[in-house]
């Protein structure tokens, strides 16, 4: 009877009384499927898709299938609408479609300036009814149009999409995420995408590729990290021989994560899209940012040998002052250099993320050199009366 019961996907069963108690309640949503396909042509593989979508939906136990999903867990759904018109119905009503086209932006709620007045205020014109325009009376209440009246439903449609949120290549090949729920058991569930992707995979075309995918850590994003990881030990490897010491070298590896947060702070307070470009930036951010703290360090350690009765904390604020305007130049220069990757916007996906992180980065590593790196230098108290090339306590 238990194994009856586990097989009946979609039946609730418990079973209760004399003796141990069984149910096969998971207590949560139904199983979910993924599935990552792979092809060289955007326009083919997103037909490919839709093709795979109508195939796992012949089962009564999948409702809708997203052939849009998120690779990463941590992006968010990006939604459109799109306007669609009946050219037939237009036509029998003398309606052409820059007349439809005007009749939806007396609804737009969107936030643009439309001028700059003399005191270099923005300003925006908005129609005095327009809190009481929404979709709904757009679709169901009869709209005037030069000297008649219409109703925009009987002539056009605006429906609410999914669209994908970045657009992902891999060895030169184009990423696309379809996911599903299937009502019932996750074996059965299994076993009819199975059988399903060997369908598909005789129809599709050379070049093309589908296989399962879950949500769990996966061996490529391990790969990444752990490369990560190497780029930092190598650094630490290398710091730790040239300055002889394992605390300067650890200090300086120190700097890399935190200057990781402005990377995790810029792309949260812009709210822009995380995308394989911000795999490139924490790479790219590990070996820029260190380069700074290592000439400080450098001309610290020859300040050291030369003037061994000053403070530590004195030493390093002459080298902050001797190396802190060509530093500002390099990180200033470095984010000019990646500001023609911006002028594109987001759709350029991979180069604006690597350009916005890098750029975040770079400025918040310049707050950790100035305010979280001397903490590492105070060692004893600073002598009283003293004097070192200016500074006086």
């Amino acid at each position: 009877m238990t194994a009856y019961a586990l097989n009946m996907g979609g039946v609730k069963w418990n079973i209760y009384g004399v003796g141990k108690g069984f149910s096969n309640a998971s207590g949560g949503s139904p199983p979910r499927f993924r599935v990552i396909m792979n092809g060289y042509n955007k326009e083919e593989l997103e037909r490919q898709a839709e093709n795979f979508a109508e195939k796992l939906l012949k089962h009564p136990r999948i409702q809708k299938v997203n052939t849009e999903a998120n690779i990463n867990w941590w992006e968010k759904d990006l939604y459109e609408y799109e306007l669609r018109f009946n050219q037939a119905k237009m036509a029998m009503a003398d309606i052409n479609a820059l007349q439809m086209q005007q009749m939806v932006q007396s609804f737009d709620r969107t936030t643009y300036r439309d001028g700059v007045l003399p005191n270099g205020e923005a300003f925006r014109l908005v129609a005095t009814d327009l809190p009481r325009k929404d979709l709904w009376i757009l679709q169901n209440e009869t709209q005037r149009l030069d000297s008649s009246k219409v109703l925009f439903s009987k002539l056009a449609s605006l429906e609410k999409q999914k669209v994908s949120a970045s657009i992902h290549k891999e060895n030169q090949q184009y990423i696309r995420v379809l996911e599903f729920e299937y009502t019932g058991s996750a074996r059965f569930g299994s076993k009819y995408l199975d059988e399903t992707m060997e369908i598909m995979r005789k129809e599709m075309p050379l070049g093309y590729t589908m296989e399962r995918k879950t949500w769990q850590f996966g061996s490529e994003q391990k790969k990444q990290y752990v490369l990560l990881l190497l780029v930092i030990a190598l650094i630490f490897f290398v710091c730790t021989l040239l300055f002889e010491s394992l605390k300067q070298a650890l200090m300086i590896v120190l700097l890399i994560p935190i200057s990781f947060i402005g990377i995790f702070l810029t792309f949260y307070w812009f709210d822009f899209p995380f995308d394989q470009g911000g795999y490139i930036a924490f790479v790219l951010l590990s070996g820029i940012v260190v380069n700074s703290l290592i000439l400080i360090v450098n001309d610290f350690n020859q300040y050291r040998k030369s003037n061994s009765q000053r403070s530590t904390l004195q030493l390093y604020i002459k080298a902050f002052h001797h190396k802190i305007i060509p530093i500002s130049l390099s990180i200033i220069s470095t984010a000019l250099g990646l500001i023609p990757f911006l002028l594109h916007g987001q759709q350029e996906v991979f180069w604006f993320a690597l350009a916005v992180g890098t750029i975040g980065g770079l400025w918040f590593s310049i707050l950790v050199i100035m305010f979280l790196i001397p903490v590492f230098f105070v060692k004893r108290e600073l002598p009283q009366n003293s004097s070192f090339d200016g500074f006086t306590t």
